[in-house]
C-alpha cells in the first residue's frame, strides 16, 4: 500500500465535509477525542528534536503492509553477511580496521557484491567512483549532490576567512581579482559556522570548514580555497589546489565529512522527517478523519510516523545508531546540531523562492548548472497552483475558512507546541487569516516532504554509497600546514574502517530507493476528491503538468555529464515513506 492508498480505517469514512457542514457533530467530536488519545505528544528535550507522536498510533502502524521495510531489513542483513564472507587480499588487516598498502581504495571497491538488487532495482558501484577525485565533481555536488541547500553567493572578504589574490595566484582567470569575480557573481561559499560548537568525540576530528568556489570560464563550479575551521591561525591555514594533490584531496574530505553530517542530521532527518511529523500529529489531534484536508495530508504522510519512530529508536540511538556511530559529530554532537536548528527553525527558509534569493543563488546565468534550483522552482510553481485549486475547492469563500473550527484548533495547538518556530502563516490565536495563508501552509508542507525530501534522500547511495567520495568521519587529525604531503596509503588510514564501510554501503542502499507508482506526487485517495470537483480538477491538472516537466527533465539530462534525476516527477515520492 503506497502513499495514495487508503487504510482500513479510512474505508469506512462517511462523506468528507467541513466541520460546520457535518450532520453528526457529536460523533465527529468523539472521533477527534479518540484521535487525541491515540496521538499523544512526546517531547525530546535531550535530543533537541521537535515534539512527535508517542510511539506508533495504531492507525499509523503500516509496518506489516510495507514491502520496502521488510525487504530493507532482509537486504541489510544479506549484504553485511555477503560482504563479510568476501575474499580480501589481507582479511586479517581488513578486519582489524586497516587496509592494504598498495591500491588502498581498491579495498572499498571489493566490498560491493557484483550486483545489488533491491525492489527490482539493480545497482552496481556508484557512478561517482570514476570521478570523485575531480574538483569539478566536488563543486557539482554542492549544487546537485545530496545536500544542495547550503551553497550561497560570496559577498566579499570575511575577517575569519582571509583569502587573498596572492594566495590564489594562478587559480583565477587572467586579469580578474577576487573583487572583480565577486562583483560578477562568480564566487560562492560553503560555510559550516552553524555547527562549529558541536560536542563531537575528539577521536572523530570534527571541523567546521569554510570553502570558496568559483564559476570557471567553462561554467563549472570548482573549489579554490578551503579553511578547516572557523578562525584562521597557524594551525588552520587556507588550502588551495596549489598544494600537494594528496593534501588537497584530504582537505576536501574534511568538507565532505562535515557536509555528510549536516545533511543526514539536518537537511534530511530533521527538515524533511521530524519537523513535518509535528505538523501531522497536530493535524490528527484536531481534525476529524472526514475533514477533506486531513485526507489530503494523510496521502503525504503514509508510513512517516513508522519510519520516524524507527529513526529515533535505532538510527539516533547513542550505542547502535548509524548517526552517532558512523558520523563524525557523534551522539552529543547530533543533539547539539539538531537542537540549534530546531530552536531557530524558520519556514521562510523552506520557501524555495525566498531561499534561493536569500542565498544569492537565484540567478541561473551567474550560477549555471544548479539543476536542484531549476527543478525545485518549477515544482514549487506547480504546487502553488495545485494547492490554490485545492483550497478554493474545499473553501468556496473566505467565510467557509473562517468557520472551520477544526482547522483553527490545529493551528492553535501547533503554535503552542513549537512557539519558537518562525514563518508559519498562522495568526497568534491559531487562525488562518485567509485562504491564501492556508494555501501557502499546504504548499510549504507538501514541498518539504516531497520535492525537498527527494532531493536530499534519493541520491544517498550515489554519493554516500562510495566511501572515498564522502566519508562521514575521518580517523586522523586534519592537516595543519600547506607543506604537508600524503600518499594514498596514508590517505587510506583516514577513511572509515571495514566494518563501518559495510554498514554505510548497506544502509544507504536501502534508504535511497525511488518511489513506487502509487507513491508518486499527484496520487491522492479517491475519497479525497468525492464531493469536491474543483479538487479533482486540480489533481488532474497537476498530474498532466508533472508529466510534461518529467519529459523536459529527461530531455535536459540526456545532454549532461552528470544527469540530475532526483526531482524528476517520474520518481518523485509524495512523502517520506521508505
Amino acid at each position: 500500500m503506497g502513499c495514495g492508498a487508503s487504510s482500513d480505517g479510512d474505508s469506512v469514512l462517511g462523506a468528507l465535509c467541513l466541520p460546520q457542514n457535518a450532520k453528526d457533530k457529536a460523533k465527529r467530536a468523539a472521533d477527534i477525542d479518540a484521535a487525541r488519545k491515540e496521538f499523544e505528544w512526546q517531547e525530546w528535550p535531550e535530543r533537541g528534536l521537535p515534539p512527535s507522536a508517542k510511539g506508533i498510533p495504531k492507525r499509523e502502524d503500516h509496518m506489516a503492509e510495507s514491502k520496502k521495510a521488510i525487504h530493507a531489513i532482509r537486504l541489510f542483513s544479506d549484504l553485511k553477511g555477503r560482504a563479510a564472507r568476501m575474499n580480501f587480499a589481507k582479511p586479517a588487516n581488513l578486519l582489524a580496521g586497516t587496509f592494504v598498502d598498495e591500491g588502498p581504495f581498491e579495498d572499498y571497491r571489493l566490498i560491493y557484491p557484483t550486483e545489488i538488487t533491491f525492489e527490482g532495482i539493480k545497482r552496481n558501484m556508484p557512478a561517482v567512483e570514476s570521478c570523485w577525485r575531480e574538483d569539478r565533481e566536488f563543486g557539482q555536488q554542492r549544487l546537485n549532490g545530496i545536500n544542495p541547500t547550503m551553497i550561497r553567493r560570496y559577498d566579499g572578504p570575511q575577517a575569519n576567512f582571509p583569502v587573498t589574490d596572492a594566495l590564489l595566484e594562478g587559480l583565477l582567470p587572467t586579469g580578474l581579482s577576487l573583487e572583480a569575480l565577486t562583483t560578477a557573481k562568480r564566487l560562492y561559499i560553503l560555510d559550516f559556522k552553524d555547527v562549529k560548537d558541536v560536542r563531537a568525540p575528539a577521536e572523530n576530528h570534527w571541523v567546521a570548514p569554510i570553502a570558496l568556489f568559483m564559476v570557471t570560464d567553462g561554467s563549472e563550479l570548482v573549489p579554490i580555497a578551503i579553511q578547516l575551521g572557523q578562525e584562521p591561525s597557524a594551525d588552520t591555514p587556507i588550502f588551495t589546489p596549489n598544494v600537494d594533490p594528496g593534501l588537497w584531496l584530504l582537505v576536501k574530505w574534511f568538507v565532505q565529512a562535515a557536509d555528510a553530517c549536516v545533511h543526514e542530521c539536518i537537511s534530511h532527518l530533521l527538515t524533511t522527517h521530524m519537523i513535518p511529523e509535528t505538523v501531522y500529529v497536530a493535524a490528527n489531534r484536531n481534525m476529524a478523519p472526514e475533514h477533506p484536508l486531513m485526507q489530503l495530508v494523510k496521502s503525504h504522510f503514509w508510513f512517516t510516523i513508522n519510519i520516524n519512530f524507527s529513526a529515533r529508536t535505532t538510527l539516533m540511538d547513542p550505542k547502535i545508531g548509524e548517526l552517532p556511530t558512523l558520523f563524525a559529530m557523534g551522539y552529543e554532537g547530533m543533539c547539539d546540531m539538531v537542537r540549534h536548528y530546531t530552536d531557530t527553525w524558520d519556514w521562510n527558509d523552506y520557501d524555495p523562492e525566498k531561499d534561493f534569493k536569500k542565498r544569492g543563488v537565484d540567478d541561473e546565468h551567474a550560477l549555471p548548472g544548479y539543476y536542484y534550483r531549476d527543478d525545485q522552482l518549477k515544482l514549487w510553481k506547480l504546487l502553488k497552483e495545485y494547492t490554490e485549486g485545492v483550497v478554493t475547492g474545499i473553501y468556496p469563500t473566505e467565510e467557509a475558512l473562517a468557520n472551520d473550527t477544526e482547522l483553527h484548533a490545529f493551528g492553535k495547538e501547533l503554535l503552542e507546541k513549537v512557539p519558537k518556530w518562525k514563518g508559519l502563516p498562522i495568526e497568534a490565536d491559531g487562525k488562518f487569516k485567509s485562504r491564501k495563508h492556508l494555501q501557502y501552509m499546504l504548499c510549504l508542507l507538501i514541498n518539504t516532504v516531497s520535492p525537498r525530501h527527494n532531493a536530499v534522500n534519493n541520491g544517498q547511495f550515489d554519493y554516500l554509497g562510495f566511501i572515498p567520495n564522502m566519508p562521514p568521519k575521518l580517523r586522523c587529525p586534519p592537516p595543519r600546514s600547506r607543506q604537508q604531503k600524503f600518499t594514498e596509503p596514508q590517505l587510506a588510514s583516514f577513511l572509515p574502517v571495514y566494518e563501518d564501510a559495510v554498514v554505510q554501503i548497506t544502509f544507504f542502499t536501502t534508504v535511497s530507493t525511488p518511489a513506487e507508482p502509487d507513491e508518486l506526487l499527484g496520487v491522492v485517495p479517491d475519497k479525497f476528491m468525492e464531493g469536491f470537483p474543483e479538487c479533482k480538477n486540480a489533481v488532474t491538472t497537476l498530474k498532466a503538468k508533472l508529466d510534461d516537466l518529467s519529459k523536459d527533465i529527461d530531455k535536459r539530462n540526456a545532454g549532461l555529464r552528470v544527469p540530475y534525476t532526483y526531482l524528476n516527477p517520474n520518481q518523485l515520492s509524495a512523502g517520506v515513506a521508505v
